[in-house]
């Protein structure tokens, strides 16, 4: 995606871009240009715009560039692409870092496409949940769904964009932003002074001596902020903080092999801020640390800044702050549980620091991980066969219907059992398990067997069913052979097959892992919260769950209303079957699926329900969040 015709031309030459590169880029660009002199004056052509009812992506994207007579520049690209077009597109020297503010130029932008288009949009999609409210309340043209989503479209137009002006092949994310100057960051000299007295005291407190990079921890400030920390440094290459807004991101970090794509991974805001060498700084960031006076610790100590996945690249005052406290606040809880951490048995830590009143913790690190990572492809989770209806878990269940339709099946397996020969005590031992899993089947999550899932089976066996206090810990080890005896039973008797069962259920390690890590009693508390946690983090990972962020910015409660909870329960049983459909299709890399996955997820929460009374979702959960509704849990 080239600049505009009549800008000086990127490659230096000094003449205008349609006279130089232009013929050039246009063979070679993956999107058109709607109009090549870029103005709504520019007569319509009906074969370049995009079809009626198509997205439009929209973005402010930082572009990794310079300007000879603007040392102080952040450069950003303000782009709106639909349909293989690029409908408008703009060169920022000093974007903003305020999701409104960003917003405001988005409005803006997709005012001037409709117009030149001839048409407005139906749907706008944007990056950034708070860009995106802020968008819903601007006037646009044709009143548009405003929706956060990935933008695959724009960020290849981007990604051609940023290859042509620095005429290299793009290595890093396109939302990522790092200046060549800290003035760019637009933060005030007083608060990059701070900044640079709270890194020069970090790094001299060297607390990666105590904390090693797993070694991650939860900061809230008092603003009501909260970020996953983490200390780069124990490795003894690079040093200094990365600040995580989602702390899945960490996680997607330290699993990517190649370190060219970890940057790639993140989803959420990321600030990293490392300590280079003085030469290793740009020239114009050398210049002004100097003109400046601003501390540092050595000539090995200077700190420098990337932001990743923050609306227009930049970094608000309170982000800023975030960091700053960050900064001063980690040495502190260090020098607090110095001797805890250098015999440390993997307990909770937990401080506050008095002077600046963030809370940091560092959270429980078991030796042995539970689940394995990530996986690298992803296996359909629905029932198969003529006696499979997976989409019958849609609707809630009577639990005592759902007992009297099942206890012929159970009554007709302890049979089969009987004809075997085996004692009346080991059909009684197999009938109590596979009673146990009918009995959460129905009256937890109020589905029939034949729509069980893989989500649901993994819950009952490494959580539900270790927390039953009635049975022993014999009785707990042998409800996997007594399923594996049942589900073949069924698959038999009902044409209901299971696929992923007879894994789940082999997989001995990992439940003699769970049982061995049970707190040592199952009230609600924090051991009890880290010891599901796991399993939580093991379903997320196979994608069995929904996503959390609602459509229009919000998100789905911890606590939720008898309303919410109803939609946000058939919510996840519709991401199964949606999950089952997108793999179907040949889509099977969980990063894939996922974003397949929360597309529908955004259109179902912004569609007509017809349990809500025919109002959406998104709509439902805000009435009765502004009614007071009384909670309903899980």
């Amino acid at each position: 995606m080239p600049p505009s015709r009549n800008n000086p031309c990127p490659c230096g030459s000094g003449r205008k871009y349609k006279r130089c590169c232009s013929a050039k880029d246009g063979a070679s660009s993956p999107l058109r240009l709607v109009s090549e002199e870029g103005d709504a004056e520019a007569p319509l052509d009906p074969t370049v715009a995009p079809r009626s009812g198509v997205a439009w992506e929209a973005d402010l994207v930082p572009l990794p560039i310079s300007f000879g007579d603007d040392a102080d520049a952040r450069p950003a690209g303000l782009l709106v692409v639909a349909d293989g077009f690029v409908l408008h597109h703009d060169v920022l020297a000093h974007p903003p870092a305020d999701p409104g503010a960003v917003a405001d130029l988005i409005a803006q932008a997709i005012r001037a496409a409709a117009q030149r288009v001839g048409a407005p949009p139906s749907r706008v999609l944007v990056r950034h949940a708070a860009v995106a409210a802020a968008l819903r309340d601007a006037a646009l043209p044709g009143a548009p769904q405003v929706t956060v989503s990935p933008l695959p479209d724009l960020d290849a137009a981007a990604s051609h964009l940023i290859s042509h002006l620095i005429g290299a092949p793009v290595d890093r994310p396109v939302a990522a932003s790092s200046p060549e100057t800290w003035t760019a960051w637009g933060l005030g000299r007083p608060a990059v002074a701070d900044l640079f007295r709270a890194a020069a005291a970090f790094h001299r407190a060297k607390p990666w001596r105590e904390l090693q990079n797993e070694d991650v921890l939860q900061l809230a400030s008092p603003s009501g902020s909260a970020w996953t920390v983490c200390v780069m440094g124990a490795g003894g290459a690079q040093f200094g903080v990365v600040l995580y807004e989602d702390p899945d991101d960490f996680r997607r970090l330290i699993e990517v092999r190649e370190p060219r794509k970890r940057l790639h991974a993140m989803r959420s805001a990321v600030l990293s801020l490392t300590f280079d060498r003085r030469a290793d700084l740009p020239p114009r960031m050398r210049k002004e640390i100097l003109a400046a006076g601003w501390e540092v610790a050595g000539p090995d100590a200077y700190p420098s800044l990337i932001a990743i996945n923050t609306p227009g690249g930049g970094v608000t005052a309170a982000q800023g702050a975030d960091l700053t406290v960050a900064l001063r606040a980690v040495p502190a809880f260090v020098n607090q549980f110095r001797d805890e951490l250098r015999i440390r048995m993997g307990e909770r830590l937990e401080w506050r620091d008095p002077e600046t009143g963030v809370k940091l913790t560092l959270p429980r690190n078991d030796d042995e991980q539970d689940f394995p990572p990530r996986p690298d492809v992803l296996t359909p989770a629905l029932p198969t066969g003529p006696g499979a209806a997976p989409k019958r878990a849609i609707l809630r269940h009577e639990p005592e219907k759902l007992w009297r339709r099942e206890e012929p099946l159970l009554e007709a397996f302890v049979s089969s059992l009987t004809l075997r020969a085996l004692s009346l005590r080991t059909a009684q031992r197999h009938a109590t398990n596979v009673g146990l899993l009918l009995d959460y089947l129905a009256s937890f999550e109020s589905i029939p067997l034949n729509a069980m899932t893989e989500y649901d089976l993994r819950i009952f066996v490494h959580d539900w069913c270790l927390r039953r206090d009635e049975l022993s810990v014999a009785d707990m080890r042998g409800i996997p052979v007594s399923l594996k005896q049942f589900f073949a039973f069924v698959a038999d008797r009902e044409q209901v097959t299971f696929p992923w069962a007879a894994e789940i259920l082999a997989d001995r390690t990992k439940f003699e892992q769970r049982l061995a890590s049970r707190p040592d009693h199952m009230t609600d508390d924090d051991a009890v919260f880290l010891w599901q946690a796991d399993v939580t983090l093991d379903l997320s990972e196979r994608e069995l769950l929904p996503g959390n962020d609602m459509a229009e910015g919000g998100t789905w409660g911890e606590t939720m209303g008898s309303v919410e909870w109803t939609l946000h329960r058939e919510l996840g049983r519709r991401w199964l079957i949606w999950r089952d459909e997108v793999i179907a299709s040949g889509m099977v890399a969980p990063a894939d699926v996922r974003k397949a996955l929360l597309l529908r997820q955004r259109e179902w929460e912004l569609r007509s329900n017809k349990g809500c009374g025919g109002v959406t979702p998104v709509a439902a959960v805000a009435r009765e969040r502004g009614g007071g509704g009384g909670a309903a849990s899980r």
